[in-house]
């Protein structure tokens, strides 16, 4: 079981919808810095504590933070959603850490439309940032949602905001 300790944020987003995606058994929770989390110890190290997202992996006794760490660590957990060749994985690496220079968006509607027109040119020729489905559209598909509900967006950039785990993510973010 994993148990994915977040609040509604755009980096608690992709863990989540990773999560629904493999079909991974898994509690939400809101994280509580003065709190117990079960465990070994039970009691929250203090760069978790302070961090969001982060999971916590009954399998064997895993507490991890920070959003990519965590969609790298379940998808070589799986060994899904990661691809094997080289130059696949470069590109999802790419998309997957490119959100973090726009952690917070940009004020400027131009910067955000030239980041999308990027991120949109190299969906001309393939469905998803690194071609197939993987942590690249999961990873960048938070920042797109929110940053580009005044932008009319490409059919590309749409495409993974209408996947159904994004759709049961959206969900369970606002219902937890």
């Amino acid at each position: 079981m994993i148990q994915l300790h977040t609040t509604v944020t755009d980096s608690g987003m992709p863990p989540l919808i990773l999560l629904e995606e493999l079909g991974l058994p898994d509690t939400l929770d809101r994280p509580n810095p003065t709190g117990k989390l079960p465990g070994p110890s039970g009691v929250l190290p203090w760069d978790t504590a302070r961090s969001d997202p982060f999971i916590y992996d009954e399998s064997n006794s895993l507490l991890l933070h920070e959003s990519g760490a965590i969609l790298l660590y379940l998808s070589e957990k799986t060994r899904r959603l990661l691809p094997i060749a080289p130059k696949a994985r470069a590109l999802a690496y790419q998309w997957l850490f490119s959100p973090a220079s726009f952690a917070h968006g940009s004020p400027d509607p131009g910067t955000n439309r030239a980041y999308f027109a990027v991120q949109n040119a190299a969906l001309v020729t393939r469905d998803y940032p690194a071609g197939d489905l993987s942590l690249a559209g999961i990873a960048t598909c938070p920042f797109v949602w929110r940053c580009a509900q005044n932008l009319t967006l490409d059919p590309g950039l749409a495409r993974m905001s209408e996947r159904p785990a994004v759709t049961t993510a959206h969900v369970r973010m606002a219902n937890p």
